[in-house]
C-alpha cells in the first residue's frame, strides 16, 4: 500500500512541478525592456552588478544548460531502451504463457510522463537561470530541475522501488532470453528480425516476427521520439537565448528600482515644500524685524 500511495504522488509531482517552476518563473521576470544583446555579459572589475560573479553567473549557467539538454536527451534514450527490454520480456512471457498480462497503457503513461518532465524542466531552465543572481544560485537551481526527473528511477533518491526492483537480475535474465534466442534462431537459419519456432520438436513449422528492443511497435516509442525532437532543438535555442537576451530582469528587483524612485521623489517633493515655508518664514522675519 505504501508503494503504490508512494509512487502516485512522485508522479503527480513529475506531472506538476515542472509546469508549475516555468509559470512562476515566467511571471518573476520583467519582460518589459527584452532585447538581444551582450548587455548582461559586460564587465565592469570592481562592480557589484557587473563584476565576476554575474560574468561566472553566466558561463555556468550556459554550460549547464549544454549539460542538462543533452542529459535529458540521454535519459529519455536510455527510458526508450529500458521500456523496449520489458515489452520484449512481456511478449516473450506472454508468448510461453508465463507471468502475469502487462497493460501496455503504464508504458505508454511511462513515457509520457518522463518526457513530460523532461522537456518541460529543460524549458524551465533558461528562466530560473535569469532569475539567480550568484553561481551558487545558478548550480541550486540545476541539480533542483535534475533531481524532479529522477524522482521515479530505481536509483533514484527515492527508494520506493529498491526491494522491488533488482536491475542486475532483470538484465541477466534479458541478456540470457536473447543469447538463447539467437542460439536457437541460428540452429533454424531463420534470418534476422524473425524468431525461431517455439517448440523445436516440429509441431510449429511457422515462423513468427519477433519484436526487437528497438522496434517502432514498442508502447511509448513515437512519444520518446518526439521529446528527443524537441530537446535537439532546445539545445540549440536555450543557450544561445540565455547568451543574447539582455534586458529582462527579476520582477522584484524592478519593483524595488520603482520603489526607490517614488520613495526618492516623495523625499524631493519634501524638500521643496520645506524650502518654500523657509523662504515665506524667512521673508515674514524680515517683515517683523523691520522699523
Amino acid at each position: 500500500m505504501v508503494l503504490q500511495v508512494g509512487l502516485f504522488f512522485v508522479m503527480i509531482a513529475q506531472i506538476f512541478s515542472p509546469p508549475a517552476v516555468l509559470v512562476w518563473s515566467i511571471y518573476a521576470i520583467d519582460w518589459s525592456n527584452a532585447a538581444l544583446g551582450l548587455g548582461n555579459w559586460e564587465y565592469i572589475p570592481g562592480s557589484y552588478e557587473k563584476g565576476v560573479s554575474n560574468l561566472s553567473s553566466h558561463l555556468l549557467g550556459t554550460l549547464f544548460l549544454f549539460i542538462f539538454i543533452l542529459n535529458g536527451i540521454y535519459v529519455i534514450r536510455d527510458d526508450s531502451k529500458t521500456a523496449g527490454k520489458i515489452w520484449y520480456m512481456v511478449q516473450k512471457l506472454e508468448k510461453h504463457k508465463r507471468g502475469e498480462k502487462v497493460d501496455r497503457n503504464w508504458l505508454r503513461a511511462g513515457a509520457v510522463i518522463n518526457s513530460w518532465c523532461v522537456v518541460i524542466s529543460a524549458i524551465c531552465m533558461g528562466p530560473c537561470f535569469t532569475l539567480s543572481k550568484s553561481p551558487k544560485d545558478i548550480i541550486f537551481d540545476a541539480f533542483a530541475l535534475l533531481f524532479l526527473f529522477r524522482l521515479d528511477d530505481v536509483t533514484g533518491d527515492l527508494g520506493f522501488l529498491d526491494d522491488r526492483w533488482n536491475s542486475d537480475t532483470f538484465g541477466t535474465f534479458y541478456e540470457s532470453f536473447r543469447r538463447r534466442e539467437m542460439q536457437q534462431n541460428a540452429e533454424w537459419g531463420v534470418p534476422k528480425g524473425f524468431s525461431a519456432p517455439a517448440d523445436s520438436s516440429g509441431d510449429e513449422t511457422d515462423t513468427e516476427q519477433d519484436t526487437p528492443p528497438d522496434a517502432s511497435c514498442i508502447p511509448g516509442c513515437t512519444i520518446y521520439k518526439i521529446a528527443i525532437v524537441i530537446l535537439s532543438i532546445l539545445l540549440v535555442l536555450m543557450p544561445l537565448s540565455f547568451i543574447f537576451l539582455q534586458g529582462v530582469q527579476p520582477r522584484r528587483e524592478t519593483e524595488r528600482i520603482e520603489a526607490h524612485e517614488t520613495n526618492w521623489q516623495a523625499m524631493q517633493t519634501s524638500m521643496e515644500d520645506m524650502q518654500k515655508q523657509l523662504a515665506a518664514l524667512s521673508q515674514e522675519i524680515a517683515r517683523v524685524k523691520k522699523p
